[in-house]
């Protein structure tokens, strides 16, 4: 399998973080029918675009982003709002959950140290003027769903961050042990804890109502609907979480582990590597 980054759906068409760029592929035939040529670190479809994060240059280490708009139907970029502030560059980059849409915003996680106290990136869809949100710990990853803005720290003191979408003030603060991958649904946040072997469920209020410990072994990247859970494991399967049961009710061997994203949409569920720099593992 191709070492591709992100993967996303909507507009009638999954698109690939690949090697060339974007690639648009319709999901009825798995065929690409078209190439954005921009190296992206960070993909989302919402608000009836693609939207992406470009590196715009930097100094040393650190590096500027800005985001862009891909029309869906003419393939058409349009820069938003000015370059970020400067931040580190993430590793294997693109991945799950670098960027997200959701409420008339593009958001997007800038990388610090570890120890450092991390931000997200809030560009307004409509006026295109950004806006910088101080987090009390770094920002490993962001997803929009459930009412909220999540974000996912991995510091010093890993916690799941609910950040209110209207504002970005900080909501509540829920301490985990790891927060590994993060979905939002429309009724709640799951997140992965890969070393105990868990998925955790996150009520809208961002207090743990469920943990899905069986049928589940090392889990890597996860996406969420209302409908479903899917989860993609190290022992290479993805596995289905029905998540009114919170429990595993179907699991696919795929072939394949080092999964760093799954995304769901009406023709299938579809997964890619951890990033360009990373490939999957196969377990033949």
């Amino acid at each position: 399998m191709p070492a591709l980054g992100a993967v996303v759906v909507g507009g009638g068409f999954v698109w690939v973080d690949g090697a060339h760029g974007i690639e648009k592929v319709n999901p009825a035939t798995d065929e690409v029918v078209g190439t954005i040529p921009i190296n992206a670190d960070g993909v989302a479809f919402g608000e009836g675009a693609v939207w992406a994060t470009v590196v715009r240059g930097g100094l040393g280490a650190f590096v500027r982003h800005s985001v862009v708009r891909v029309d869906p139907r003419t393939n058409e970029v349009t820069t938003v709002g000015r370059p970020g502030p400067p931040e580190q560059e993430f590793p294997n980059a693109s991945f799950q959950g670098r960027l997200a849409t959701g409420d008339g915003a593009v958001w997007y996680a800038i990388h610090t140290q570890l120890s450092s106290p991390g931000a997200i990136e809030r560009i307004d869809i409509r006026t295109g003027v950004p806006r910088t949100i101080r987090l009390p710990g770094p920002a490993d990853g962001v997803v929009v769903g459930a009412g909220a803005v999540w974000v996912r720290s991995n510091g010093l003191n890993a916690a799941v961050l609910e950040l209110d979408p209207n504002t970005g003030k900080l909501r509540h603060q829920g301490s985990v042990v790891a927060a590994d991958a993060i979905a939002a649904s429309g009724s709640n946040v799951w997140i992965t804890d890969a070393s105990d072997n868990l998925v955790i469920k996150l009520d809208p209020n961002g207090a743990q109502s469920a943990v899905v410990e069986n049928g589940i072994t090392g889990p890597e990247a996860i996406a969420a609907t209302d409908q479903a859970v899917w989860v993609a494991t190290r022992t290479c399967d993805l596995v289905r979480i029905d998540p009114t049961l919170n429990k595993v009710v179907a699991s696919v061997p795929v072939g394949v582990s080092n999964i760093g994203t799954v995304a769901v949409g009406s023709e299938g569920v579809w997964i890619g590597s951890g990033g360009r720099g990373a490939k999957t593992t196969s377990c033949a």
